[in-house]
């Protein structure tokens, strides 16, 4: 095995889980929560549920705030994967806490948040979204395409359920345009679960029409 596969692995056997925290005990206690975070997110998409487990062993024993805020935000996206949409707004809500303490943040937690809200369209959280994405564009700007993508998209959606159909449009023609604006070949600066969502984009298209 190489020396990193052991906390990247896409499948979990009792035998693997029993190797990773034989593992995870020997190594340096700084070092434990980025490993937890790693082997959740190698784990998400094909066992939200194992990955859910690891998340929450991290922020139990392992609580470092480097990785609070994106360890609550991967454990939201888990929960909406398992349909516990509650706590997933819950966990969102705790990242969102989380990141404002977090320098160098990029606000993926606001906009994972509103990007949960408008896929599930959970209009009695329309406002709190926003709302956090406000603060967020004062406090900790981005201006990567990817970012200001989701932004435009959320708003975009949000405003068409509510009726602001010129606001809706115009924030959708935004959002398509910041689609655009990703340099083919030039690495993006993504957060992991944060890819474009088909269902997301054919609305906005349908929407800027």
């Amino acid at each position: 095995m190489a020396r990193r596969d052991w906390y990247r692995r896409s499948t979990w056997t009792a035998t693997q889980r029993d190797e990773f925290f034989h593992r995870l005990a020997r190594c340096r206690s700084h070092n434990r929560a980025l490993y937890l975070r790693i082997q959740a997110a190698s784990l998400q998409a094909a066992e939200p549920g194992s990955a859910l487990d690891l998340l929450d062993y991290l922020l139990e024993h392992h609580p470092d705030p480097e990785v609070l805020a994106g360890a609550h935000l991967d454990r939201a996206r888990c929960l909406e994967m398992l349909d516990r949409v509650l706590e997933a707004a819950l966990s969102y809500r705790a990242a969102i806490a989380a990141e404002r303490e977090q320098h160098g943040s990029r606000a993926a937690s606001p906009r994972g948040f509103g990007m949960f809200c408008v896929r599930r369209r959970l209009r009695s959280l329309y406002s709190e979204a926003i709302a956090a994405l406000d603060e967020f564009e004062i406090s900790h700007p981005s201006h990567f395409a990817s970012d200001q993508y989701q932004v435009c998209a959320i708003r975009a959606l949000v405003a068409q359920d509510e009726g602001q159909i010129a606001v809706a449009r115009t924030m959708a023609a935004k959002a398509l345009a910041a689609a655009r604006a990703r340099e083919p070949g030039r690495r993006q600066h993504t957060t992991a679960g944060m890819e474009p969502d088909p269902a997301i984009h054919r609305r906005l298209e349908l929407l800027a029409v």
